[in-house]
């Protein structure tokens, strides 16, 4: 077996890490389709319907140039770039994992990913939205099963070095 493919292997949290990055995309890319949906089938209720003609009956104040952008576009600026940002935070956690075990620096970046999460879900439940709560929750609980696998493989500190290789221990 050949170094690399040793480090990806036998690095602890490694499958968690994977799955919570795959949620993270699965989360996205629903979100998005909850979006589409609405902009594509139309409404369902006449109380949805009188929101989103008051929505694009507000114009944002400010100086915006040659746009006039109202409530409506704001809100589906922000919800296709929430999309976005979930789709890339799991893909780019997806293209990074090899070079980081590589590296010895999974647990930094998981770390990080259990922080990104769990602020996520922290807002979801603020706000009383269930089902980005479910999928932040999921999330969360992936990244912090790989956090917990790689402490209990060397536990010597949350963001001492990540190796997790007997041979590249500190001694």
């Amino acid at each position: 077996m050949t170094d690399h493919a040793h480090h990806r292997s036998s690095s602890p949290g490694r499958r968690w890490f994977k799955a919570g990055a795959i949620v993270l995309i699965i989360f996205g890319a629903f979100h998005q389709l909850v979006v589409y949906k609405s902009l594509l089938v139309g409404h369902e209720t006449p109380a949805e319907a009188r929101l989103t003609q008051n929505l694009k009956s507000f114009q944002v104040p400010g100086p915006m140039g040659p746009f006039k952008p109202t409530a409506w576009h704001t809100t589906n600026i922000l919800s296709n770039s929430y999309s976005l940002l979930l789709i890339f935070a799991g893909v780019i956690n997806l293209l990074t994992l090899t070079p980081v075990i590589a590296a010895h620096k999974l647990r930094p970046l998981t770390l990080a990913n259990v922080i990104f999460t769990f602020l996520i879900a922290a807002i979801c439940l603020a706000f009383q939205f269930p089902p980005p709560l479910l999928f932040a929750g999921a999330a969360w609980f992936c990244f912090t099963m790989s956090l917990i696998r790689q402490i209990s493989a060397q536990p010597t500190g949350i963001l001492a070095g990540s190796s997790v290789y007997p041979e590249e221990r500190p001694r």
